[in-house]
């Protein structure tokens, strides 16, 4: 089946599927491959905010009779919050587990997911520069610090 690009003009993927108007593949197995997991082993301190996200989702889902499923994009963008707050108080462990989260994404090598990762995790931690360079995995660092790979 070939999808038409005008079904998606000037539509929101994400309001697209809350609606229903766009459903996930349910035949696939994991379609955020393996990302929910990896925050939720690698992060403990983001655990409430995951189980909080799927909860809403779930709720949203059942008022419009479809799956739910929330995308690494949602994890990624909400569990920022507790990323940066983190950085800027200083708590290096906090900060460690989700760097180590980040890497463990990029490891996965995937068109969306590193996406995703460079949508919204580079330029906080470009931002945050020296209190986590030197923090930062080989594949992490090289995307958010590639000047210093030249070195």
């Amino acid at each position: 089946m070939e999808l038409s690009s005008e079904k998606f003009e000037g539509k929101n993927i994400i309001d697209m599927i809350r609606s229903g108007e766009l459903r996930v593949d349910q035949s696939i197995e994991d379609p955020n491959l393996g990302t929910r997991e990896i925050f939720w082993d690698s992060i403990t301190e983001a655990r409430s905010l995951i189980t909080e996200l799927e909860d809403n989702e779930a709720e949203e889902a059942a008022e419009v009779g479809r799956e739910p499923f929330v995308t690494i994009s949602t994890y990624v963008i909400n569990l920022l919050v507790i990323f940066e707050e983190a950085a800027e108080k200083g708590q290096l462990e906090t900060v460690d587990h989700f760097l180590d989260a980040y890497e463990k994404i990029l490891e996965i090598n995937d068109e969306c997911t590193n996406s995703v990762i460079d949508d919204w995790v580079i330029k906080r931690v470009r931002r945050l520069g020296e209190k986590v360079k030197s923090r930062c995995g080989p594949l992490l660092g090289a995307r958010a610090f590639p000047e210093e790979q030249q070195e």
